[in-house]
């Protein structure tokens, strides 16, 4: 497919999300590089590619490459404005807060996650995808904390997360 695409329609929104479909294929896969590769040739299209939404894709590899410090520069470049998508603003941060855990930047980690919460309280139409993105992202900062033995603030991050299941009702989460 990317092949023909890319002889026959290499400037429209199907070889745009082609691209992007290679890489987070490879992400999964763990062909850190190529993923990389396809992200960037995504990204330098011009038609149907959700820039932010590549930026986010290119922050995660790196995050998977243990590369905390470019996966910080990449989802430092999103722009998250008053048109964002509420989904994607969650998704973004998420990710900052993942980062920000890794490199052990205590103070921001918090702060970030709590922002996460209120995005997604606030009412707001969030996809699946963010909901989820909210409970791996909770689950990795609490192992961090664990293995840092910062028990105290993993409690903390455990117990702001029982609160705000049970504020939306998500009880499967809270068992």
């Amino acid at each position: 497919a990317n092949l023909i695409l890319s002889e026959n329609y290499p400037s429209t929104a199907e070889y745009g999300k082609c691209l992007r479909g290679l890489g987070k294929s490879n992400l999964e896969l763990k062909n850190y590089q190529e993923a990389l590769q396809y992200f960037q040739q995504a990204l330098n299209q011009t038609q149907g590619v959700n820039r932010s939404q590549l930026q986010l894709d290119i922050s995660e590899t790196f995050y998977q490459m243990a590369n905390y410090t470019e996966a910080k520069m990449a989802v430092e470049e999103i722009v998250i404005g008053r048109t964002t998508d509420e989904s994607l603003e969650t998704l973004v941060k998420n990710q900052k807060t993942k980062i920000e855990t890794r490199l052990s930047e205590t103070n921001a980690t918090g702060d970030l996650y709590k922002s996460s919460l209120n995005t997604v309280r606030s009412g707001r139409n969030v996809e699946p995808e963010a909901q989820q993105s909210l409970s791996e992202t909770k689950e990795e900062i609490a192992g961090v904390f664990r293995g840092q033995q910062r028990y105290d603030e993993e409690i903390d991050l455990r117990n702001q997360s029982i609160e705000f299941n049970l504020e939306t009702k998500n009880l499967a989460e809270v068992a």
